[in-house]
């Protein structure tokens, strides 16, 4: 594991950069190798989760490139004070049986 003290260059540094991971504790830096997920198969659950997210997020795209739709999306979302982005998802999790959350 590198460690680096902190200095101007370095103050500001977390996150992946190449195939380095950057975390900061205090006054350290410490600096690990990327995990590899090249090996990762998501099970069932995880699959149909992403699948339906994806379904989400092309019913948010559509609604919001909808001209007439988006003034008043717009308008409902600030009103709960969300972006009209996490408005949709939430209304489409709630309009659409298959992408309500189960228990």
């Amino acid at each position: 594991m590198a460690v680096a003290r902190l200095n101007v260059a370095l103050e500001g540094l977390r996150g992946k950069i190449g195939g380095w991971v950057f975390r900061g504790f205090g006054d350290i830096i410490e600096a690990y190798p990327a995990p590899d997920f090249s090996r990762r198969k998501p099970n069932a659950k995880q699959k149909a989760s992403s699948k339906q997210f994806t379904l989400a997020v092309r019913y948010a795209d559509a609604t919001l490139a909808d001209p007439q739709q988006r003034p008043a999306i717009e308008r409902r979302a600030k009103k709960l004070g969300l972006t009209p982005r996490s408005y949709l998802f939430k209304e489409y999790r709630r309009t659409h049986p298959q992408g309500k959350k189960r228990k």
